[in-house]
């Protein structure tokens, strides 16, 4: 376990999960406030709560790696390539999965593809409930402050150049 996942593990396994900013959290750098080692609704917090330590690290993995792959291979498959290059849509989206990514950010850059998809099918009007969820969802699994603020920045300079997604 690298010292990043250390502030989960450590708050998973203390009673002020859900308390207020302000209370300290002993076991890190002689007490820290709560607000520093980030919310509770994390999704990689609760799979350290409910699975200790190293089964959280496995599962994370797996759910971002399965989350990059069906990102990428639907956003292909949607979006930019036909759906007759199967072998193609495979084979890229599965060069994503495998990627080395920083598993302390959740789907930061691994959800980056499937954030896309959503938001061209919304823009397309071909949107469903699965790509609202998605976007629902997103922020509980990933640094919203690393590259999804930069990624929603500019899905906002797209809808404005565009004219507000015309149709």
């Amino acid at each position: 376990m690298d010292l990043d996942h250390v502030r989960l593990k450590v708050l998973s396994e203390s009673d002020i999960i859900f308390s207020k900013n302000d209370e300290v959290l002993p076991d890190i750098l002689n007490g820290v406030p709560r607000s520093v080692v980030g919310t509770e609704f994390n999704l990689q917090l609760w799979l350290f709560y409910f699975f200790g330590s190293f089964p959280a690290l496995v599962l994370n993995q797996i759910f971002i790696r399965l989350i990059a792959f069906i990102g990428m291979y639907r956003l292909l498959r949607r979006h930019f390539v036909s759906p007759d290059n199967y072998l193609v849509i495979v084979g890229v989206s599965t060069t994503f999965a495998l990627l080395p990514f920083l598993s302390i950010l959740g789907i930061t850059v691994a959800g980056q593809p499937l954030a896309l998809d959503a938001f061209l099918a919304i823009r397309k009007s071909q949107s469903r409930w699965g790509d609202w969820l998605g976007i629902f969802l997103i922020p509980f699994y990933s640094s919203v402050v690393h590259s999804f603020s930069f990624f929603l920045l500019l899905m906002g300079v797209l809808w404005l150049c565009d004219g507000g997604f015309r149709r």
